[in-house]
């Protein structure tokens, strides 16, 4: 629990760490939103290391100067305070999408919702029923966010895909099927 930022430069696939000594998430996500800004939401705070931050569940970190930001939640469907979800970007990167996770005092019942955070306006905008996961992957392509692996509340390994359209607000999955070994 020492607060750094861990950056990969793939060009030279060597680590840079960046003391920070602000900021402490555990289960959080962190999304590159462009302009050497990541934007990181949710997880447990450690109140140790989050003297600044301790409630904020939004912040911004800009990478060449190593600062932080808190973002303040706004408009009518800001999500509960919550870890280990998913979260991803739009194809156009102005909104960030988060699924399911855990609530820090309920550790074995996930959400089962969808939100929506308009990068350009800094609102939540909705709440939609998607699945009920954590440590899962969810990515937005085609109009649809898909969500991939993580766990059930029973904490079963998740055997299919699904699916959320956005523009039907329909749900669809794919089961995987496991294939035989071939010797």
């Amino acid at each position: 629990m020492d607060g750094a930022v861990y950056i990969l430069d793939i060009k030279s696939n060597e680590w840079r760490v960046h003391p920070s000594g602000q900021v402490y998430r555990e289960g959080h996500s962190a999304l590159y939103i462009g302009d050497d800004t990541i934007l990181i939401y949710g997880g447990v705070p450690e109140d140790a290391y989050n003297r600044h931050y301790n409630h904020s569940q939004l912040l911004k970190y800009k990478v060449k100067e190593n600062v932080w930001e808190s973002i303040e939640a706004q408009g009518p469907a800001i999500p509960e305070t919550r870890s280990r979800h998913a979260a991803c970007l739009s194809e156009d990167k102005t909104k960030m999408f988060v699924s399911g996770g855990l609530y820090k005092d309920e550790m074995n019942d996930p959400y089962d919702d969808l939100r929506v955070f308009d990068l350009k306006t800094g609102v939540w905008e909705g709440s939609r029923k998607f699945i009920r996961r954590f440590d899962h992957f969810i990515t937005h392509y085609d109009g649809k966010i898909w969500a991939l692996g993580g766990l059930t509340k029973d904490m079963a390994h998740v055997t299919e895909i699904s699916w959320f359209d956005l523009q039907t607000n329909i749900t669809g999955s794919i089961k995987i099927h496991h294939l035989p070994k071939i010797d």
